[in-house]
């Protein structure tokens, strides 16, 4: 399952730089997707006994990719249940702030070296803390995610500290059409 994974984001990510990935752009209920991540990310976030919980108040209906939408936001979960110890917090939300949809996800995990925060969206690129915990992973989870909002016209931003978690806030623009476009 890893070596499949691993090939689909090699995969993913030489379509990006080839130009030639599509987006499918069509009517997404952005709360809609967050309350089925977080069902599908819950069990593993239990294993760890790891409290999971979403909030929204809601974003309109907008024109995005859903399966894309859905890829980045269950990397965002998966790396946050990764790096947050047994017995820790991930709060997932949905909101809106003027034009654009707001997808948070807050947790209580290890948190990023400051020196790390500009490298974290690089390809392979793998923190000090997760080098030294031995966390396992590839380094292309947030490269991809950073590649679907950027996608989308986006943004992604980092606030962390070593040590107390880390909140990673996506903004995407409500688009109102409705079609194909190439990255």
């Amino acid at each position: 399952q890893r070596l499949l994974r691993l090939v689909g984001d090699l995969l993913f990510l030489s379509r990006i730089q080839s130009g030639t990935l599509a987006m499918e752009l069509r009517s997404t209920d952005l709360a809609a997707i967050a309350t089925e991540t977080v069902a599908e990310m819950r069990p593993e976030a239990q294993r760890k006994n790891i409290s999971l919980a979403l909030s929204s108040d809601g974003a309109p209906v907008f024109a995005a990719d859903p399966t894309r939408i859905a890829q980045l936001l269950g990397n965002l979960i998966s790396n946050a249940v990764k790096f947050t110890p047994e017995g820790g917090q991930i709060d997932v939300s949905v909101s809106t702030e003027r034009d654009h949809a707001v997808l948070a996800v807050r947790d209580t995990g290890i948190g990023i070296l400051a020196t790390d925060q500009e490298q974290i969206f690089e390809r392979f690129f793998r923190s000090a803390s997760a080098t030294r915990q031995v966390i396992p992973g590839t380094g292309l989870g947030l490269t991809i995610t950073r590649a679907i909002v950027d996608a989308h016209h986006g943004t992604i931003t980092v606030d962390s500290q070593e040590g107390q978690g880390a909140a990673f806030i996506v903004r995407l623009p409500l688009l109102p059409e409705i079609g194909r476009a190439h990255v």
